[in-house]
């Protein structure tokens, strides 16, 4: 498990990290990929791993067909006429998608990942902050240690 010596994410498990701030941490996880930074080799691999592991999160969301009851497996982001992406993630089940295609994404997984094709960082926030709770942890909530441990422990 890598515990983060300085910066930002002092002291922190990476899974911590993650889970309080996925933006900051992808940011420094491209730097250091980019870099090729001796020292987070290893926080590099975790974070791979944990990011694989999202995709086994439970969704919260409903579909956004009215009357669904399906789980998703997706989400689209609107597009505005300059390309840039918003985000106000639109949640589909496997049978539903959206009905007008201009000015919306194709499907991508409802996944962390997303923040990395928000422009600003305003945005970026606003897309974990709503994946977050997409995922089941509820605003205010404490991400410790052990909570961060657990909650990747449930995934596969």
């Amino acid at each position: 498990m890598h515990i983060f010596g300085s910066g930002d994410f002092e002291g922190l498990t990476i899974e911590q990290a993650i889970l309080r701030d996925a933006p900051r941490l992808y940011e420094i996880m491209r730097w250091a990929r980019d870099k090729r930074h001796p020292g987070l080799q290893n926080a590099i691999r975790e974070f791979d791993i944990l990011r694989a592991k999202l995709r086994n999160a439970s969704i919260t969301a409903e579909c956004a067909q009215s009357g669904c009851q399906a789980t998703p497996t997706s989400m689209t982001l609107p597009i505005d006429k300059y390309g840039c992406f918003h985000p106000t993630p639109y949640f589909w089940c496997d049978e539903h998608e959206p009905s007008e295609t201009r000015g919306i994404s194709p499907k991508y997984p409802i996944h962390f990942d997303a923040i990395s094709r928000m422009k600003t960082k305003g945005d970026r926030e606003s897309i974990f902050s709503r994946l977050k709770s997409v995922l089941g942890i509820k605003p205010g909530t404490r991400i410790s240690a052990v909570f961060a441990e657990r909650f990747f422990a449930k995934l596969k």
